[in-house]
C-alpha cells in the first residue's frame, strides 16, 4: 500500500518508509528514499562524490524518538530483511561495505560521526535538547 503512485505523491512520510517485509516493493516503487541511498541496482556514483566530500557528516537519534522506528535508522541502521526486530548496522549494510552513497569513504577518514540526544521528535532545539555526543 505504502509504494502505491498516488501515496507516494501524497502521503509524505511513505517517501521515507523503507518496509522490510516488502523491500521488492520499496526498491522498484520508492519515489525517494530508496533513490537516495542508492539502493536500486542502477547506482548513481555521483550521490557518493558529492556526500564523501563533506568536511564532517554528524547523525544525530534520539534515544526517546517513538516515530522514527527503528530509532537506529538515524544512524543508517535498518531491520534486517523480512524482520522487525533484528537491526543491521551501518558498517553491516551493503550500503557502507560497497559505499553507495560515500559512508564508508567518510567513516575510514574521521568524518562521519554519530551522535545522541534526549529530544522527541517533533521538539524543537532547546538548551535541554542538544546533542549530547
Amino acid at each position: 500500500m505504502w509504494y502505491a503512485p498516488p501515496i507516494q505523491q501524497t502521503v509524505s512520510f511513505s517517501n521515507y518508509w523503507r518496509d522490510p517485509m516488502h523491500l521488492d516493493l520499496y526498491q522498484e516503487r520508492s519515489t525517494f528514499l530508496a533513490d537516495l541511498n542508492n539502493e536500486r541496482t542502477q547506482k548513481n556514483s555521483t550521490y557518493a562524490e558529492r556526500l564523501s566530500s563533506l568536511d564532517q557528516f554528524v547523525l544525530i537519534a534520539s534515544t526517546v524518538d517513538r516515530i522514527i522506528v527503528p530509532r537506529e535508522s538515524s544512524w543508517f541502521s535498518a531491520f534486517a530483511p523480512n524482520s522487525t526486530s533484528r537491526l543491521v548496522s551501518l558498517r553491516e549494510s551493503a550500503l557502507y561495505t560497497e559505499d553507495w552513497i560515500g559512508l564508508r569513504a567518510l567513516d575510514e577518514s574521521g568524518r562521519l560521526r554519530f551522535a545522541s540526544c534526549e529530544c522527541h521528535h517533533r521538539q524543537g532545539p532547546t538548551p535541554a535538547c542538544k546533542g549530547q555526543g
